[in-house]
């Protein structure tokens, strides 16, 4: 298993302990919101990798900074009734309140097995409201080591 994947399993375990609902399916990967229509799931919380760019070029020989992104969707399976889907933000919301909590006070290093240097919450994108579901994902960003070799440019 590749170490991108090991940190999203560390961070999900984390996370799972934090929020400690049991009635919530934590996956490690981004699903859009029309996929999600055909599943019976309830509270859904997906944390996946978004991308990796290098911030920091070094000399040769030497490892790079990187700032790894963070997806994280937090889906309510029928969360709104009688077409007001408004109503289906609120518990999206408390899930958010927890989700962010955790992201404001999580040891990284610890988490990731000294993978990463931090991790931080950047912000949310806002709903989606598809039939029979409405998606929240929130956007985070953690600081990780590059371990492979740069050349001068």
């Amino acid at each position: 298993m590749g170490k991108s994947r090991r940190i999203i399993e560390n961070y999900l375990a984390d996370l799972s302990a934090y929020v400690n609902e049991a009635d919530i399916t934590y996956e490690g990967f981004r699903e859009l919101p029309e996929a999600l229509e055909g599943r019976q799931i309830g509270r859904r919380i997906a944390l996946y990798s978004e991308s990796e760019d290098v911030i920091t070029n070094v000399e040769d020989k030497k490892a790079a900074d990187s700032t790894q992104r963070y997806g994280i969707d937090i889906s309510i399976d029928r969360g709104y009734r009688n077409d007001d889907a408004s109503a289906g933000e609120f518990p999206a919301i408390d899930l958010k309140d927890k989700v962010v909590d955790w992201l404001r006070g999580v040891d990284a290093f610890t988490v990731s097995d000294g993978a990463m240097q931090s991790m931080g919450y950047d912000g949310s994108s806002g709903f989606v409201r598809r039939k029979r579901y409405i998606t929240l994902t929130l956007r985070a960003s953690g600081l990780r080591d590059v371990l492979t070799t740069q050349s001068e440019d």
